[in-house]
């Protein structure tokens, strides 16, 4: 398998750091280049392409929903774990071992939180910051579903009980 270049601490550290949006715009094009090289070299059979590519998307809403001074402290809270696990190398499914379809589970729990955020948030707040296409949002719920059934069962029970964990509270 070929290892991907891409060092995910090295650019956080570059880039997130910066009060202004332009950090978080190449994090957000890095992270679509990634998963659409992955996809042409490696990926053209994987199911979960599409579901990947609403990564950068969540990423994105995330940052601009911490940045939003009518977003309740609660829900910053959350998302920062949330942000906390996308960005940190270690995880369920290790992206810097595997690849991108080690994403899967920072998709997982992203929609997990995005899904919790429609139903609590006023759905407006959340549709101005959102970058992807919009039938994304009004299918989270069956998107999780989808991951979650088609993906391995011991791997989706360890990710439900890490958001059981940090999301619940």
């Amino acid at each position: 398998m070929e290892k991907y270049s891409f060092n995910e601490n090295e650019f956080i550290k570059k880039n997130l750091k910066s009060t202004d949006i332009k950090g978080k715009e190449k994090f957000y094009e890095k992270l679509k280049k990634i998963i659409n090289q992955w996809y042409e070299k490696d990926g053209k059979n994987n199911k979960f392409k599409e579901y990947l590519l609403i990564l950068p998307n969540l990423f994105y809403l995330f940052i601009n929903l911490m940045k939003d001074n009518e977003v309740d402290l609660k829900y910053k809270t959350k998302i920062m774990l949330v942000l906390s696990y996308i960005i940190s190398p270690l995880d369920i499914i290790p992206e810097s071992i595997i690849g991108p379809i080690g994403y899967l589970d920072d998709l997982y729990i992203g929609l997990y939180l995005l899904n919790i955020l429609l139903n609590e948030l006023p759905k407006e707040k959340i549709y101005e910051h959102w970058r992807g296409d919009k039938n994304t949002l009004k299918n989270v719920s069956e998107i999780i579903e989808i991951l979650k059934n088609n993906y391995d069962k011991k791997v989706m029970g360890k990710i439900s009980n890490l958001i059981s964990k940090i999301l619940k509270k």
